[in-house]
This record gives C-alpha cells, sequence and structure tokens, in this order.
C-alpha cells in the first residue's frame, strides 16, 4: 500500500489498541507510522495523548513528569503540522490536541522537566559486551520500565518497573513482592537467552563430537538455537504465572490447577466475563484481558495479533511435539519433496527468532499492564484521564 494508507491504518489500530488499555502495544503502532513519514501528524497527535493516559496509569511522579513532557511535544508538533498538510488528517480535531497541549502546560512544569531530564547521563555497562545487550534492549523495547516506551536511551535501560505501595493486614507476608520478583527473573532471563542465541559468533564447546545426520532438509542445531527455543518456552510460560498472581492478588478463586491465562477471566468456561472484568474502569487490567484474547482466541488473532497463531502453534509443538529448524528456508510441502519432514513444524531460524522476541515484547506489556493493574479499595482503579 501507499505510504498514507499503511500510516492511516496504522494509527486506526492504535487507537483501537489504546481504547482497550494496551497502551504499550498502541505507542508502538503510532510509532510505526511516524516511522513511516514523521509528518503524518494523526499518529504523532494521537500518541502524544496516548502518552498522557499512560501517564496517568504510573505511580512514579518521575516518570509521569517525563511522559508529560514527550507528550506536551508530540502534540505541539501535530498542530504545527495540521496547518502545514492539512490532507493528512481531520483538520477539524484541531481544537482537540490544542486544548490537550494546553491541559498538559497548565498541570506540569514542563521547562523544569526538560532542563532536569538528563535521558543519555546513565551508564550502559562497564564491558562492550554488556552494553551492546543494553542497547539492543533498548531499541526493541524489552527494558521492565516505562521510560523504554517514550525512548530508547540509556535512561531507560534499567528494569527498574515494580509494585505500587499497598498495604498488608498485620503479620503477613509480602507474597504478591516476592511473586513479582520471580516473574521479573525470568523475564530477563529469557530476553539474555535470546539475546546469547542470536549473538553467538562461534558453536559452543559441547556441541563438539556430537553425531547428528544430515536429514538434506538444511536443519540447524547447536546451544545457540536451543537458547533462542528456552526464551521462548520461557517467556511464553510467564503468562500462565501472571494468571495465578491475579487470582491471589484479586481473590477469584479458581482452583490453583485450573488457573491459565486463557480462562482466568471467566467464572466457567464459555460463561460470561468476572463481574470484576466486565464492570472495571481498571484501563491495565482491560489491557492484559485483551492480551489474553490475542493469544487464545481465534477470532482476535485473525484481526489485532495475527502472529499471535503461530506463536501459540510454535509454543504447542516445542513443548509437546517436534520443531525443525531450518538455517536457510523451509522445503517445499507434497510427495514430490522426499526430504520434507511430514512430522515436524518447520520454521527457519530467522522466524524462530523474531518470533520469539514479538513474543517477549508481549511478555513485557503484559507485566508492564500487571503492574499498573492496581487494586483500590474498591477494586481495580480506574484509569484517570
Amino acid at each position: 500500500m501507499e505510504p498514507v494508507r499503511r500510516c492511516q491504518i496504522l494509527t486506526n489500530l492504535g487507537n483501537q489498541f489504546d481504547a482497550l488499555g494496551r497502551f504499550v502495544e498502541a505507542r508502538a503502532c503510532w510509532s510505526a507510522a511516524l516511522a513511516i513519514d514523521p509528518r503524518f501528524w494523526m499518529a504523532k497527535a494521537n500518541r502524544g495523548r496516548g502518552l498522557m493516559y499512560y501517564a496517568a496509569a504510573l505511580y512514579d511522579p518521575g516518570h509521569e513528569g517525563v511522559f508529560a513532557y514527550h507528550a506536551y511535544r508530540d502534540l505541539a508538533k501535530a498542530v504545527e503540522l495540521i496547518n502545514l498538510l492539512p490532507h493528512l488528517g481531520d483538520p477539524g480535531v484541531q481544537r482537540a490536541f490544542v486544548q490537550a497541549a494546553k491541559q498538559i502546560a497548565q498541570h506540569y512544569d514542563l521547562e523544569a522537566i526538560g532542563q532536569s531530564y538528563r535521558p543519555d547521563a546513565w551508564s550502559l555497562g562497564e564491558s562492550p559486551t554488556e552494553q551492546a545487550y543494553r542497547r539492543w534492549c533498548l531499541k526493541h523495547t524489552l527494558f521492565l520500565n516505562p521510560l523504554n516506551d517514550v525512548d530508547p536511551v540509556p535512561i531507560a535501560a534499567q528494569d527498574v518497573l515494580s509494585l505500587p505501595d499497598f498495604t498488608l493486614p498485620a503479620g503477613k507476608p509480602p507474597i504478591v513482592t516476592g511473586m513479582f520478583n520471580e516473574l521479573k527473573q525470568l523475564f530477563v532471563s529469557a530476553r539474555w537467552l535470546l539475546w546469547e542465541g542470536t549473538h553467538a559468533e562461534e558453536a559452543h564447546f559441547s556441541d563438539r563430537e556430537v553425531l547428528l545426520f544430515n536429514t538434506l532438509d538444511y536443519p540447524s542445531y547447536g546451544l545457540s538455537l536451543e537458547k533462542v527455543k528456552m526464551a521462548f518456552r520461557l517467556g511464553y510460560s510467564l503468562f500462565d504465572k501472571i494468571a495465578y498472581f491475579l487470582n491471589f492478588y484479586l481473590g477469584l478463586g479458581v482452583a490453583e490447577h485450573q488457573v491459565s491465562f486463557r480462562t482466568i477471566w471467566r467464572e466457567k468456561k464459555g460463561g460470561p466475563l468476572r463481574v470484576l472484568v466486565a464492570n472495571s474502569e481498571n484501563w491495565p487490567l482491560r489491557g492484559l484481558y485483551w492480551l489474553s484474547k490475542d493469544l487464545f482466541e481465534k477470532e482476535v488473532k485473525d484481526t489485532t495479533e495475527p502472529e499471535a497463531r503461530a506463536l501459540a502453534e510454535l509454543r504447542n509443538h516445542l513443548e509437546h511435539k517436534y520443531v525443525k529448524v531450518c538455517e536457510m528456508s523451509v522445503p517445499l510441502r507434497g510427495k514430490d519433496h522426499p526430504f520434507h519432514d511430514t512430522l515436524a513444524y518447520y520454521v527457519t531460524r530467522l522466524e524462530l527468532e523474531q518470533k520469539t522476541l514479538r513474543l517477549l515484547q508481549l511478555v513485557r506489556s503484559a507485566l508492564v499492564y500487571l503492574s499498573l493493574a492496581r487494586r483500590s479499595a474498591d477494586g481495580p482503579g480506574a484509569r484517570r484521564g
């Protein structure tokens, strides 16, 4: 498609994601549109407004100020472009964008934030390897840090995401803190495994003297490849662990052996949504729900995340069946191609790496939503506009 149409589609998809509570994916869509055409002001303006809703869900005032600063810059630039390029959107929305920018300027000292914000005044590590790893994480938005959604800069190269302050009854241990610690550690370990698996420059010594037969369909083997597979499997397992967290945190009362990210949202299979979910105005909690549909419900996978079906199918084969990774290309199917393995799920090495990266980005989004879906005395807190 021509660039403007692509920008329009990405912008509209971002708007839909944002309305559903999936603000991390929304910003990625708007930024993708702007990567195609930086002048496409509808994407820039919506990204600015989206950043302010995201900021309202944060509990770190420093992060909130940085988001406000970037939101204002997006909105101000969009308003400027409307007058120059009115054909790139609906000029009738200019007033709403101007008003949004004014509200930000009234509530935040943008000049002071701009002067104190030093995004590059942070170390990326001592060794060249650590620095390269952290730059890669920043580039692919893989740090558990909301600031990584604003800009891939050194200040965001820290996994500072945690739970908000909460009060426990006297004598009760901080169970949810321990659970969140494990979720974070599992994610950063999966992230490192993917990095190692995709950046190995030579075969590991453990692969020496291992007798493997050439099946003539270009198979790929080795420790680096297994690390990518492990990253995928570990990342996918985090969804059910998040459901386990929510079952305890929200007091859903689901039996432990029945808890899964697919089913936790309903009282029973095929039944209506839990009242806690259906009536909730908790924006991040809604984002978690819609992310689960993205992965497990066919009707949604076809419209919001077309890659999700392939992720679920690949996970099933990695865990329970047989995956054959090809170094170059997957052999053609059919009886006329004798070296095609009819039992295997075929994927190229590059495809496996790309799918694993996409999966970890979805897991990271889920952890952000989980952290921000804090619970108030009357239930999950509402989105603040």
